[in-house]
């Protein structure tokens, strides 16, 4: 199945159970039995508000995008006038006067393009970075859901771990009531017995504050969240880790691939490219910016009106420090027999000085920019060797922790019959019984800290997954299978 496919199937899962949850209130805990990592997934992205908001927002941002082409056009207006003037000892005077009106921006040094440009590629910017969002959610649901089935496995190692705490606290009574067990070791077993309860007490906490953190990703309440389906596969082998030999080819390449995917790398460029244009304006401050206008119209005391007139110009704006002006120009004709032209300017002194520093500002901005982006550079390809490096440790944790919980195993089998025969006594057993549960928990904990590195390193490098082919899925054992 196809990732659209899943998307579009889990929408209409959605829709179904709110239809019926309208219908007849139940909860999803009462509609599903448990629920996958899939699901989980599903629900976030589609009923997280951060995304909704955002989606919506960038949808109206574009369609003021859009009509933002329109600056690059006339303006064009349509003018009508009435007056009636009435004078004492003299005919009254009614003017009508019909026309219209153009004005285009023809020169203002590539500024309207280059913010029109900047907009888009901001938009575009915000479209990639919702989509990171959407990954980044991906990647919490996936670390809680994980993060729960690891204390799961923990706690299951834990009780098992308790029930023979409680067998061996019996029979130690009994040893210590016939004389064959010293009063010190019964205390150290029953306090061991106390410390191993009280630390499944704090991992069933943090159960619970798990399925809080799932529950609030996928915004629902904790009591409507059925429980998590499948567990984790122990068996797991990371595909990441690499050789050093492979280390030297790779770490580049994945470097390279998290430089490129970075939204922030990206919007720290989109910066730093503004930045110049900032310069290059405060640089070229004292071209001038031009503007043409026209104007036509048709004056009478009457309709149809009969006296045309007309008038064009060029309007002339300097932004120059100390001496900000303006020059227009114009020329027309109010009727057939005159003809007129004209020139106005305007000139401030000691104004527009600000325009003096500008430079040195925008220069200055464009150098912390700059070093910005540099930093966040080695920032990013840092994290991903430190990744590489957790990945690789973590692997030959996962190995050596796995070999040691199988030696383990075989030793408290021999351990179990060296206290049979006398050997050993109850208070070596218990600590082997002790030792061998904490092994199988470091296990659990090591193949879940490789598991969020390697998905950490997939979200930076712009290759996480989300449908059930994929490699978050590769921790996962359904229990039905």
């Amino acid at each position: 199945m196809s990732v659209n496919s899943a998307v579009f199937c889990s929408m209409i899962l959605l829709i179904i159970i709110k239809t019926a949850s309208s219908l007849h209130p139940q909860s999803l805990r009462d509609q599903m039995e448990t629920i996958d990592l899939q699901s989980c997934i599903n629900i976030a992205v589609m009923q997280n508000p951060k995304l909704i908001t955002e989606r919506l927002n960038r949808q109206d941002d574009w369609k003021l995008h859009r009509l933002q082409f329109r600056e690059f056009f006339p303006e064009l207006a349509v003018k009508f006038s009435k007056s009636d003037s009435v004078t004492y000892n003299a005919p009254d005077s009614r003017i009508n006067s019909l026309g219209f009106s153009v004005n285009q921006k023809l020169f203002n040094s590539g500024n309207d393009i280059a913010d029109y440009r900047s907009a888009g590629r901001e938009l575009k910017l915000r479209d990639l970075s919702s989509a990171d969002l959407r990954d980044n959610i991906i990647y919490q649901v996936s670390h809680q859901y994980i993060e729960i089935l690891k204390y799961r496995e923990i706690l299951n190692v834990q009780r098992q771990s308790l029930d023979n705490l409680d067998t061996q606290v019996r029979i130690a009574e009994m040893e210590y009531d016939l004389g064959g067990l010293t009063r010190s070791d019964l205390l150290d077993i029953k306090i061991r017995r106390s410390q191993y309860s009280l630390n499944l007490r704090d991992n069933n906490e943090q159960v619970l504050q798990k399925r809080y953190n799932l529950a609030s990703l996928m915004d629902l309440s904790v009591s409507d969240l059925p429980p998590l389906a499948g567990t984790l596969d122990l068996d797991y082998v990371s595909q990441t880790a690499l050789t050093e030999a492979d280390s030297d080819r790779t770490v580049p390449l994945l470097t390279g691939m998290a430089l490129d995917f970075s939204k922030e790398l990206q919007s720290s460029y989109l910066k730093e490219r503004n930045a110049r244009r900032d310069v290059f304006e405060a640089r070229f401050c004292w071209l001038p910016e031009i503007e043409a206008t026209a104007d036509v119209r048709f004056t009478g005391s009457r309709f149809p009106l009969s006296q045309p007139s007309f008038s064009m110009g060029l309007n002339f704006s300097f932004d120059a420090p100390l001496l900000p002006g303006r020059i227009e120009v114009q020329t027309g004709r109010s009727n057939p027999s005159e003809h007129n032209r004209s020139i106005r300017s305007e000139t401030g002194v000691l104004e527009n000085l600000d325009a003096l520093v500008l430079p040195s500002i925008a220069r200055n901005r464009l150098e912390n920019i700059h070093r910005e982006t540099e930093e966040l550079k080695r920032q990013i390809s840092f994290r991903v060797q430190a990744l590489i490096h957790s990945i690789q440790f973590n692997s030959h944790r996962c190995a050596h922790t796995r070999e040691n919980a199988a030696l383990e195993t075989d030793r408290l089998e021999i351990e179990g019959i060296r206290l049979e025969t006398g050997e050993l006594t109850r208070l070596d057993y218990v600590k082997a019984e002790v030792r061998l549960a904490n092994h199988k928990t470091e296990l659990i904990e090591a193949v879940a800290a490789l598991y969020r590195d390697e998905m950490e390193l997939a979200m930076i490098c712009g290759t996480v997954p989300d449908s059930e082919r994929d490699s978050q899925w590769r921790l996962i054992i359904n229990q039905e299978e």
